[in-house]
């Protein structure tokens, strides 16, 4: 979804784009199965998901939104962005999010770096996590 919104962005005065943890072609399929392999993944009669997060709140997903996800849009956007910035991207070697098929999805892509790092989705674990700022520190700085 934001690679749609990045994808339509002038690239005057924007340096690079690092993308991180970036969904793969099954985004909805990827997201939607995370959350139902979840044990607290209520959905009412209306179509509206209640997902449950780690800090205790709870975002309301309604079926509109999956139904804009368009998986075959997710690749042209993220060309039409590797071709119009300088485009880094980082991903969790253990997300426990999104699919690890996706690495091998982006291989071809063209990004300026592909960097994979140790860690879950949030990069949860305090030496993945100061890893993950690292490798981010650096990538803004070149």
């Amino acid at each position: 979804m934001v690679a749609k919104g990045l994808s339509k962005m002038d690239p005057a005065g924007l340096p690079k784009v690092i993308l991180v943890n970036t969904p793969g072609m099954d985004f909805k399929n990827e997201i939607q199965g995370y959350f139902k392999s979840q044990q607290e993944t209520p959905i009412d009669e209306n179509g509206i998901w209640y997902l449950p997060r780690k800090d205790g709140t709870t975002t309301y997903v309604s079926e509109n939104f999956w139904n804009s996800i368009k998986a075959d849009e997710e690749l042209a956007n993220i060309n039409n962005i590797v071709n119009r910035f300088k485009t880094i991207f980082i991903r969790a070697s253990e997300d426990d999010v999104i699919s690890e098929n996706t690495g091998e999805t982006y291989k071809d892509v063209g990004f300026a770096k592909i960097h994979e790092i140790h860690g879950n989705h949030s990069f949860g674990k305090e030496e993945d996590r100061v890893n993950f700022l690292g490798v981010l520190d650096t990538s803004l700085a070149k």
